[in-house]
């Protein structure tokens, strides 16, 4: 029995040390594309979202997140090969000025878990070379995972949907992911009277 709890302790001090370790990989991961992602803000300033052209794997930019107080650097690609480093922008959804649907994508890392906390109204901003941009929340639900393709079908405008599978404590594929969904901030023009 003396034995049993010995290697009972030992195999759950391994695994602690280990998932510490990944976490710690990750962390730094995550510090090390922010760090580039003001290097890419900084040093690659355009003009014009037209010249904007992300390469696979390319840290683009940073999604801010005020009420969280969390920058999230934004990566070109594909979600299985980029979620250590930032949110994922799925290449083939839009970018802010192309009046299309921008899909971002993450895994359970525990800055999302934080995603929880947001309301209708709290925004995001996309920092990218050619700008920041601010976006509302509209929708924060937990729903299907195909309810994505749905939400892509009926979106004729620009908008920002952020998936991250749901429950964040599953280890796995997941049938169902937090969906949350903003529109651009529109600056209304006041004139003096």
């Amino acid at each position: 029995m003396i034995r049993y709890i010995k290697l009972s302790f030992l195999v759950c001090t391994v695994l602690i040390i280990l998932l510490g370790y990944k976490q710690l990989i990750i962390d730094s991961s995550e510090k090390i594309s922010l760090s580039v992602a003001y290097k890419v803000l900084k040093e690659n300033k355009i003009d014009n979202f037209q010249d904007f052209e992300p390469k696979m794997g390319e840290v683009v930019g940073i999604l801010s997140v005020p009420k969280l107080n969390i920058e999230i650097p934004i990566v070109e690609g594909q979600v299985n090969r980029n979620v250590r480093i930032g949110i994922v922008h799925h290449q083939e959804s839009g970018y802010p000025n192309e009046k299309r649907m921008i899909q971002l994508s993450s895994t359970r890392d525990s800055v999302f878990m934080n995603f929880f906390d947001l309301r209708i109204g709290d925004k995001f901003i996309l920092n990218l070379p050619y700008g920041s941009f601010t976006y509302e929340i509209i929708t924060n639900d937990i729903q299907n995972r195909q309810e994505i393709n749905n939400i892509a079908e009926f979106v004729d405008a620009e908008s920002i949907i952020i998936t991250i599978p749901f429950p964040l404590s599953k280890a796995g594929q997941t049938k169902q992911q937090l969906i949350v969904s903003a529109r651009p901030v529109v600056e209304i023009e006041r004139s003096d009277r």
